[in-house]
């Protein structure tokens, strides 16, 4: 009990030792005694208040009394009320008639004080004075705040009497139980802590926000030790106290239970008060983990967006310049017998040609601005599928090991993109483990909740997904590398032996596809890729059959050719043109339909380019068929985000050629087209 009073004592103390002094400030020729020294008054004291005058003495300290801020009882010493005055009154609602002569046990006190009136007569038998916060009853049962201060009246050396101060202190207990709810409840961190960090008083949410489950846990640490990740931040902080006496939103690095780190926001101010010797700093700590981690994920997601943009373009211009390349080059290929010294240097021509088409499909892979064809597939049926190509690929001293869920669920993807989405973390891994390890293929269904999903990963919708990872033994990488791994050309490979373009193309046939790619690695402990695809109920859908190639000898319909760019619109015409067809072309959608409001006759096919200035392809075949229904449109483009795909994915029964494509493809699409 007396640590609980000990606090209160010291405030009752401070405030009645100010009453006091105050009150003989005011009244000391009434109140001196002789020998006594006290202040002079603030105005002018007449004669007759002399303190010689015991009546006028006497009426002084009755009003004194009375005229206190603080309810004043006089109990003899059975603790019967002798005296009190009208703010007694006031505060419990009993009279002088009602209170006169009573205990004050059996009138104020609740039976559940019963303790505490025992103890406070300990005290006072003891003849020492007692201060205390309590709860008193008033005169209709309801139960008071109060402070107590109680101390004997001696009179030549003996105990006459008990002097008992009550003072209201109900608003005050109020406004604490409001701020110690407000405190409580709070959804941030709050601490009180010694300008060398030790704690003294902890909130829930700080607790939580360490890790722990105790207020005594968490006051017996050393925050240097076993709060702070770096010992010298805590230092900085402590330092910023002493520049300014204040903390305003500094970023440091604490330690859960658990030894995982968290980023936390601190803001505080030195509070001084005359209770507490010691300087004291307040605290509100801000978990900002999370919203760190989304802002890096954003930025890596704009930075990956801005590549993706500037990679798609310079893909889309180069392809239009790689069939006018590549086109040229089959025809000299064609008129130019082997035995010619001339033959060797157009087939490098063409190598080099087909290595520049890959490149330029990897960088709308990862742009996702390359075409799928999405079906109903079984991941498992893809890995079976290629393990026998992989075996030979990862050489004789790499390990393959396969675990496929039998019950794996079905997803919507382009079978032949997933095949190169795993041939390139196989060959990634391949390159890691130059000496030789293991390499597991994994597949499984996997539910994600919001509370199943990391901090690091919190960008992934919920739902059901399967699952494909490919785990290797191999150096690993550290954080910084990750970070970088599925941007455009980055490579950890030496010069020469590798584009940078695999895991940028993983990235994007993914992300195209509607799924994650998650990389988990460290340094020597090998890496694991993580591939997650939205599961989907839908029957397995049949691969597409390769189509037997059908003639090449052309024929004689008109095709109306709309293409912007020059080069590749005369080797088109030139083409078909080698295969009998009529050829009108025109260099945009107005010229075309200009063209086909002049011709009499018919028109069989519009072949053109998707993305055009002015009218788009889309625009053009619309108007085109709105007036010659029966004409087949076949659409030409290196990408395309115009109308006739849905990220990337092609609206069904619509013909497309995708740039660049070889001259036989052209005509075999073409003839396929017209013949449907």
């Amino acid at each position: 009990m007396g640590d609980n009073i000990t606090q209160p004592a010291k405030s009752a103390e401070l405030i009645r030792a100010k009453f006091l002094r105050e009150a003989l400030q005011r009244h000391a020729p009434a109140l001196s005694s002789p020998g006594e020294t006290i202040p002079a008054a603030p105005r002018p004291i007449t004669p007759s208040f002399a303190p010689e005058n015991p009546e006028l003495q006497r009426a002084y300290l009755e009003q004194l009394v009375e005229c206190a801020p603080e309810a004043i009882t006089i109990l003899d010493l059975e603790y019967r009320i002798t005296r009190l005055n009208s703010e007694f009154t006031r505060i419990f609602g009993f009279g002088p008639t009602e209170a006169l002569g009573q205990r004050i046990d059996s009138l104020i006190v609740p039976p559940d004080r019963s303790a505490e009136t025992r103890w406070i007569t300990d005290l006072l038998v003891k003849g020492q004075k007692v201060v205390l916060e309590t709860k008193r009853q008033r005169k209709d049962g309801t139960l008071l705040d109060v402070f107590i201060s109680t101390a004997p009246i001696m009179l030549d050396g003996k105990q006459v009497a008990l002097c008992v101060l009550y003072r209201d202190i109900s608003e005050q207990k109020r406004a604490e139980a409001r701020y110690r709810s407000l405190v409580q409840s709070a959804v941030y961190g709050i601490y009180r802590s010694s300008t060398e960090g030790r704690f003294f008083d902890v909130n829930p949410a700080l607790i939580t926000m360490l890790g722990y489950t105790s207020a005594e846990e968490v006051l017996a640490l050393d925050p240097k030790l076993d709060v702070f990740v770096d010992p010298s931040e805590q230092a900085r902080v402590m330092s910023e106290f002493q520049r300014g006496e204040r903390l305003d939103n500094v970023e440091v690095r604490w330690k859960r239970k658990d030894g995982s780190a968290i980023t936390v926001r601190l803001s505080g101010r030195v509070a001084n008060s005359p209770e507490e010797t010691d300087q004291v700093v307040e605290i509100i700590a801000e978990d900002i983990t999370e919203r760190r981690a989304l802002e890096n994920q954003f930025r890596q997601a704009q930075k990956m967006e801005a590549v993706g943009r500037l990679a798609g373009g310079v893909a889309h211009d180069f392809n239009n310049l790689l069939m006018v390349i590549g086109g040229y080059t089959e025809v000299l290929l064609e008129h130019t017998r082997k035995s010619n010294p001339l033959y060797p240097k157009i087939e490098a021509i063409h190598q080099a040609t087909d290595r520049a088409t890959t490149l330029t499909r990897q960088l709308l892979a990862f742009s996702r601005k390359q075409l799928l064809e999405l079906k109903v597939v079984d991941l498992n049926i893809i890995v079976e599928d290629m393990e026998r190509l992989l075996r030979p690929l990862i050489g004789e001293n790499i390990e393959l090991h396969t675990q496929l869920a039998p019950d794996l669920g079905r997803t919507r993807a382009d079978a032949g993109q997933i095949e190169q989405v795993l041939m390139n973390l196989v060959v990634n891994s391949k390159d890691a483990m130059p000496n030789g390890g293991k390499l597991i293929i994994q597949s499984n269904n996997a539910r994600m909740n919001h509370e199943d999903v990391r901090r690091e990963y919190s960008y992934i919708q919920p739902g059901l997904y399967v699952v494909l990872s490919v785990t290797d033994t191999g150096e690993g990488m550290d954080k910084e590398t990750q970070s970088r791994i599925f941007e455009p050309f980055f490579t950890t490979k030496e010069k020469g032996k590798g584009t940078g373009l695999g895991l940028s193309t993983v990235y994007g046939i993914i992300k195209q596809s509607g799924g994650y790619v998650l990389v988990e690695s460290e340094p020597r402990l090998g890496t694991t890729f993580r591939i997650y695809l939205p599961r989907v109920e839908d029957a397995l859908e049949p691969a597409g059959a390769v189509g037997v190639s059908r003639s090449q000898t052309g024929g004689s319909e008109t095709v109306l050719l709309a293409e912007d760019e020059e080069s590749v619109r005369q080797l088109v015409r030139e083409t078909l043109e080698a295969k009998g067809y009529k050829v009108l072309e025109a260099d945009n959608g107005e010229a075309a339909l200009q063209i086909v409001s002049s011709h009499a006759g018919k028109i069989d096919m519009l072949i053109t380019d998707v993305v055009m200035p002015g009218m788009s392809g889309r625009e053009l075949s619309a108007r085109l068929c709105a007036s010659c229904p029966h004409t087949k449109v076949l659409y030409l483009s290196g990408y395309t985000e115009d109308a006739i795909v849905h990220e990337g994915v092609i609206d069904p029964d619509t013909a497309f050629l995708q740039k660049p494509f070889t001259l036989q493809m052209l005509s075999r699409k073409v003839r396929e087209v017209l013949d449907s």
